[in-house]
């Protein structure tokens, strides 16, 4: 090839070869011109050196902000991976923690001789709810104290030879007195400690849900180590205000976190919804002795 024409033909390559945007063959090609052209080589160098500086500058700027932008992004990342670890593991541990309350609960409700007593309060009403459970039979009373009076339900649930489920209701409101008896039930044992186990749930992904959105607190109440559960929802949570106390030991809920009601006055007042206590191995057979029905008038 002509020396002028392969010089011709370099120098129009030259400003892609600066750029970088020349292939590997023909930069081998341009690189090995340059080495026996003099002429084509001060052009490269003369090239190089009418770059504008500012360009150069602009270019280090750049390319320190995207250093910058990757490391920045890099902290990023592990600040999002380590808030994902956290939540899993913390999830998880709640998850734990609900389950093995749910287990020592449904180990303790297995006791055939308890009597638990709920105290509940609610704008100037209290209600004491007892129930009695000794070997199959199962008595609750429920006593409502109101400026009006007070009322005292109490129910009797029993099996028959031929295992149907009945109750005697005895209801006592401002002296009227009024029985129920014989009155068919669907089971005897569907709701027996649904009060005391809160936690219940109906599967492992069930309990996982409840996990994500639950909180967990260490509390104590009345000196009882507990654990303050929020925001569960479960099979049979009842009314438990703002959260419910979860005995560690036994499982068993222990009453309910304090909630805010107005009185009418247009105050807030804080109070505590429920409280609930234990008896194991207390009940005895006269408990479930049943009121004079004389003093009754039977409804049907």
């Amino acid at each position: 090839m002509n020396e002028k024409k392969e010089c011709k033909i370099v120098q129009d390559l030259l400003p892609n070869y600066i750029e970088n945007l020349t292939s590997i063959q023909t930069n081998e090609y341009i690189e090995e011109h340059i080495a026996n052209c003099e002429e084509c080589k001060k052009n490269l160098e003369n090239m190089q050196k009418e770059i504008p500086t500012d360009t150069k500058v602009k270019s280090k700027k750049e390319v320190k902000y995207m250093k910058k932008y990757r490391n920045k992004m890099r902290i990023l990342s592990f600040i999002i991976l380590a808030i994902f670890f956290v939540f899993i593991g913390t999830t998880i541990r709640k998850a734990v923690i609900l389950a093995d309350l749910e287990q020592k609960a449904e180990e303790t409700v297995k006791s055939t001789n308890y009597h638990m007593t709920i105290y509940s309060y609610d704008r100037g009403r209290a209600w004491v709810h007892e129930e009695f459970i000794l070997k199959g039979k199962r008595k609750v009373k429920l006593v409502q104290y109101q400026e009006h009076g007070t009322s005292i339900v109490q129910s009797f649930i029993y099996q028959t030879e031929g295992g149907e489920t009945k109750e005697n209701i005895y209801m006592d409101s401002q002296g009227e007195k009024k029985a129920i008896l014989g009155r068919t039930i669907d089971t005897q044992n569907e709701y027996v400690g649904a009060e005391m186990r809160p936690l219940r749930t109906e599967n492992i992904i069930h309990l996982l849900c409840n996990a994500v959105i639950t909180s967990v607190q260490s509390k104590l109440l009345n000196g009882t180590e507990c654990y303050l559960v929020t925001n569960f929802k479960g099979l049979h949570t009842g009314n438990y205000g703002e959260g419910v106390y979860i005995n560690k030991e036994n499982g068993l809920v222990m009453g309910s976190a304090e909630y805010e009601v107005d009185y009418g006055d247009g105050i807030k007042r804080k109070i505590i919804g429920q409280e609930i206590e234990y008896e194991f191995g207390t009940v005895t057979e006269e408990d479930f002795v049943e009121p004079d029905i004389s003093k009754y008038q039977i409804q049907k």
